[in-house]
């Protein structure tokens, strides 16, 4: 019984045709998996904020009705102002009773703007009293790591990605662009969750909202207004895990995401073309050579094994190139680039991985029909010479 066609021994004897083959996949897995690098760092940065800082903090401007009043049952404005106030005290009040639930202040608010390579978000930075500030970055495991803690109106504590992001200095002027000489960055904090945090400085600001620290079993305002019997719709100005990770799910992952399936389609697209138009020609050109294996006894099936093979060696070193090559250039963009624009970046993402290997599983699916083509194109040498 003859033994298996060698596969190497054509590999070897033709380096330059496989080279070519194997660096143009290597290229196009690097290329698929480098852009998706870029685009996913957004994606990670955002949801630290979108999806792990509100697990921590939540922010409720509750109307009236929330809490059961209308300003209508009162002879004047000011009864209606006082027992509105009246009730938010009292409220907040039974807030700090409840389990999970570790700080409450009613407070003024203002905007913190963070950029991913596409796209930016922009969300909630409490201002709060001096003595406050402490025990609001201890429940988020926050240190200082640079400048000073807030000691003068308009002093802001700003994450370290955030500083590197918006290119802040300590003594600089915070959000400049929004509200003026307002706010300075006094000190630099390092935390899982990318807070910022400050203090007022007169009546600057985004909103006043109810800032409510938690921890589980508190996950949503829902549940603080269900223990509370706050009549709540959905028409409520609340900032919670719920607002935004409908946000982030809509308009970051779906974004990005159908972005890289629409690059990885058509890269895809014209790697298949590309590679069953070269295998084709390849194949062409060894029909004699596969028809002298047949006249000397060996079968249709060991020829199309040694086919796959060979198809299976250069797809395979084009993978392992292209990931050698791919991991060099994402470590240092991300050490370039990445870090430096404070983002954060996934080194190794197995979803796009499996989702590129799927694609290359096609693509080798798709090259059994030229592959079958040939073997059922073989011929002897005598049926040659008929």
């Amino acid at each position: 019984m003859k033994k298996g066609i060698s596969a190497v021994k054509y590999i070897r004897n033709n380096k330059r045709t496989c080279f070519v083959l194997i660096i143009a996949f290597a290229l196009t897995i690097m290329v698929m998996y480098v852009i998706n690098f870029l685009l996913s760092a957004t994606k990670e940065s955002f949801k630290t904020i979108m999806l792990e800082m509100p697990k921590k903090v939540l922010y409720a401007n509750l109307s009236d009705a929330a809490y059961g009043i209308n300003e209508e049952d009162f002879a004047t404005h000011e009864e209606y102002v006082e027992k509105y106030q009246e009730t938010v005290e009292e409220t907040e009040n039974k807030m700090r009773a409840l389990d999970g639930v570790k700080f409450v202040k009613r407070a003024q608010k203002i905007d913190t703007k963070y950029a991913g390579i596409i796209g930016m978000v922009v969300y909630e930075t409490p201002l709060l009293e001096k003595e406050e500030i402490k025990g609001y970055i201890d429940h988020f495991n926050a240190k200082l790591i640079d400048g000073k803690m807030p000691e003068e109106p308009g002093d802001i504590l700003v994450d370290k990605n955030v500083f590197a992001n918006r290119h802040y200095e300590i003594g600089g002027y915070y959000m400049k662009d929004f509200y003026g000489e307002t706010f300075k960055v006094c000190g630099v904090i390092e935390s899982d969750y990318m807070i910022c945090v400050g203090m007022p400085n007169g009546f600057t600001n985004s909103g006043w909202y109810t800032v409510i620290c938690i921890d589980e079993p508190i996950t949503q305002f829902k549940d603080i207004a269900e223990k509370l019997d706050l009549n709540i719709s959905e028409t409520e100005d609340i900032i919670d895990a719920n607002d935004y990770r409908a946000f982030y799910d809509d308009d970051v992952v779906k974004s990005i995401d159908s972005s890289m399936d629409i690059i990885i389609l058509v890269v895809m697209i014209f790697l298949a073309v590309s590679v069953i138009v070269a295998y084709v020609s390849f194949m062409r050109n060894r029909v004699s050579e596969y028809c002298l294996y047949s006249s000397i006894g060996y079968s249709k099936k060991s020829i199309y094994a040694m086919m796959m093979r060979e198809m299976i060696i250069i797809f395979a070193a084009g993978i392992i190139i292209g990931a050698m090559i791919a991991g060099v250039i994402v470590i240092f963009l991300n050490k370039t680039a990445v870090e430096p624009m404070g983002l954060i970046g996934k080194l190794v993402d197995l979803n796009q991985i499996s989702k590129i290997m799927t694609a290359i599983i096609c693509i080798i699916g798709l090259l059994q029909i030229p592959a079958v083509m040939t073997i059922n194109s073989i011929k002897t040498i005598d049926m040659i010479e008929d």
